[in-house]
């Protein structure tokens, strides 16, 4: 039986949320049925490569979109795809370069073209060009896709407006941070005078980092011996770096950037941190479920993403006001319950085998 071959468009391959997901599906795809090729926008190698590249999948770099060369991205695709045609599905992860690249797609005839967004905002919105091509390319990628995905209805509803979509569950390794029997016992592990609070974003301003600084200085007044731990890098890092030193906390705000072992990590903390200004889902905060964590949660995560340990507070209050909620949360002795049935619902298996069935289906 003849492969199908899949074109899947990446930003990266590094450890942030959607790349993480990639990597791992590619633990999970099936071989023998399909041919997979990462096109990874972005001109260098990750660490991570090496192990995508050992289950299977072909690489290949692009270069970055940029002001330039935004509005003919699609050549470049177009070229890249044209050298190692042909292709059965192109699947573009890219928001709102999607719409560019599966124009490519269609211009060379690929029968499957398949627009996956991630995101439910943009915090370049207010940009003049960045507006005039958000604009010109949600119109452009309802001519250029035919299945167009989503990880939540705001996600959706953001990038497609009125067009109907699909929903399909992000997924994450339940196997790596799953432990039922400790998900609503953890109460004797928890030090109420000295929490250790945890986070894993992107340090970037779609993540609130500044806010979330605001919120742990805030939490110290009151529980001065906590501590955050900060997994991810990104440009704001040593802007964060540089406040909590000025403002005199930086022995208790350990910025690790990125790493492998974030399972083990969240397992050894005992509160999670999640004031994102909007997410598409937020993949680290399921896995921060997963790991037994009760999390604090602005109200521009979807309401998917909360599998019952989740406790919403809204970004219109002050980091203060935070402070207080988390702290009063935390003193009550509460304990969330989690939702199994629903977590189970985030097992990459599923999403990889849903995946899978649409690639199948042309």
């Amino acid at each position: 039986m003849k492969k199908k071959r899949v074109a899947i468009f990446l930003p990266e391959l590094y450890y942030d949320g959607i790349e993480t997901l990639y990597r791992n599906l590619s633990r999970f795809w099936n071989y023998e049925k399909f041919e997979f090729t990462y096109f990874i926008t972005a001109p260098q190698k990750f660490p991570t490569e090496d192990e995508v590249i050992s289950n299977g999948v072909k690489t290949i770099h692009l270069p970055v979109s940029t002001s330039k060369n935004i509005f003919f991205y699609w050549k470049i695709v177009y070229n890249a795809l044209k050298r190692q045609t042909p292709f059965d599905v192109v699947h573009a992860n890219n928001d709102f370069i999607n719409s560019q690249i599966l124009f490519a797609a269609q211009i060379m005839g690929v029968p499957q073209r398949i627009s996956h967004v991630h995101s439910s905002g943009d915090i370049k919105k207010h940009r003049t060009l960045h507006f005039i091509y958000a604009f010109f390319s949600k119109k452009l990628l309802r001519k250029s896709a035919n299945y167009f995905l989503a990880p939540s209805l705001e996600s959706g509803s953001y990038f497609y407006g009125d067009q109907p979509f699909d929903l399909i569950m992000q997924g994450i390794n339940l196997n790596l941070f799953l432990n039922l029997n400790n998900n609503n016992k953890r109460t004797s592990n928890l030090r109420s005078n000295s929490p250790r609070f945890i986070t894993v974003a992107s340090l970037i301003p779609l993540k609130n980092p500044l806010f979330l600084l605001d919120v742990f200085c805030e939490l110290l007044k009151i529980k001065p011996n906590s501590t955050l731990t900060w997994i991810g890098s990104g440009p704001m890092q040593d802007q964060i770096r540089r406040i909590a030193a000025q403002r005199g906390v930086e022995n208790s705000v350990h910025l690790l950037g990125n790493r492998k072992d974030v399972d083990a990590l969240m397992k050894n903390h005992d509160y999670f941190i999640f004031p994102s200004i909007s997410e598409g889902l937020g993949l680290a905060l399921l896995e921060a479920q997963a790991s037994g964590l009760d999390c604090f949660i602005s109200d521009g995560i979807p309401k998917t993403a909360n599998c019952g340990k989740c406790l919403e507070i809204s970004l219109n209050l002050s980091a203060s006001e935070w402070a207080k909620t988390i702290v009063d949360f935390i003193n009550s002795g509460q304990n969330l319950e989690i939702d199994t049935d629903k977590l189970l619902e985030f097992d990459i298996r599923r999403m990889g085998n849903e995946l899978m069935q649409l690639y199948g289906s042309c």
